[in-house]
């Protein structure tokens, strides 16, 4: 659970915003709404109905509803969106550096 949430976490703010140098406001305001709200969001959704889902198939898990949905299901949220909330602090400088070195993946991957 835990592997595909957080796949999902990076996956939102890459699938949804436009422009990944950050540079201008709008691109800024795609991280922030679907990035760091929507991802961590989805991130804890998924994660905290595998958790219930396979403490219902197996009961093997043993966390009660009440405990995965009251309690981790906000933690993780909040934990992923602060976590998230300091990522254009290091994408705006290293941007541009990335690009010039070629090491960014549009510059790697040659479509057909």
């Amino acid at each position: 659970g835990g592997f595909i949430g957080n796949f999902l976490l990076a996956y939102v703010p890459y699938k949804f915003v436009r422009d990944h140098s950050l540079r201008d406001a709008r691109s800024v305001a795609e991280y922030y709404l679907f990035g760091v709200i929507l991802g961590s969001v989805w991130c804890s959704f998924y994660i905290s109905w595998f958790l219930s889902y396979f403490n219902t198939l197996t009961g093997v898990i043993g966390l009660p509803p009440i405990f995965v949905w009251g309690i981790f299901s906000p933690f993780v949220i909040i934990n992923n969106a602060i976590a998230e909330i300091f990522t254009p602090l290091l994408v705006y400088p290293l941007y541009p550096l990335v690009k010039n070195w070629g090491l960014h993946w549009s510059d790697r991957i040659q479509w057909l």
